[in-house]
């Protein structure tokens, strides 16, 4: 049993590794998919040098420019968990999150498949500022006030979402962020009747 013997979990990445990279190829995404859970959940959860070893997979799949983008996205979303697994990797895959904003806003184009990204990487940055909420005001809150901004209803409701954790932590005023939200969100606060025009998914965050 690996929790019995968390050591063997670095022996198996190798053998889970090139079974994910078999069903990629072979475009199977949901057997790379429940392979990958398994990996962040069990093999990573046991033994921190494993999401050190798997990092730099991740990194190559999510830079990779022919990886479908649902199977990207979903990649994407496993961070968190990899980063509760190693903290150390924090900053490289806030690093790396910022890359690719900042790559897909440099294009101008507002793609399906580029909505998509931006939508793993808002709910990826919501769980941050719940789970390291210290590191994260440091780290996203530029992003987030972007995100408030965003044309779509869950990169908005997903920016609420992480100001409402730094908050809770701390890390931000309360009043400022008020403040903040009533310019972003066009004065929504200001009356009850003004809630109307937000997205549902706005109204819920809020």
């Amino acid at each position: 049993s690996l929790t019995v013997f968390p050591n063997l979990s670095s022996r198996l990445l190798p053998i889970f590794q090139a079974a994910i990279q078999r069903a990629i190829a072979s475009s199977q995404p949901a057997a790379a998919l429940q392979l990958l859970q398994f990996v962040c959940d069990t093999l990573c959860h046991l033994d921190i040098n494993c999401a050190q070893t798997i990092w730099k997979q991740f990194h190559d799949w999510i830079s990779s420019a022919t990886l479908p983008t649902p199977l990207k996205s979903t990649i994407l979303r496993l961070l968190p968990k990899l980063v509760k697994s190693n903290s150390k990797l924090f900053d490289r895959v806030a690093n790396t999150m910022g890359r690719i904003l900042h790559e897909m806003d440099s294009t101008k184009e507002s793609t399906v498949p580029n909505l998509e990204i931006r939508v793993a990487i808002a709910a990826n940055i919501t769980d941050f500022c719940d789970e390291f909420p210290d590191q994260s005001a440091e780290s996203y809150v530029g992003i987030i006030q972007t995100f408030l901004q965003d044309n779509n209803p869950v990169v908005k409701s997903c920016a609420i979402y992480s100001l409402h954790h730094l908050c809770q932590a701390g890390n931000l005023d309360y009043q400022m962020t008020l403040k903040v939200l009533k310019k972003q969100l066009q004065n929504a606060l200001e009356n009850v009747y003004d809630f109307l025009p937000q997205e549902p998914e706005v109204l819920h965050a809020l």
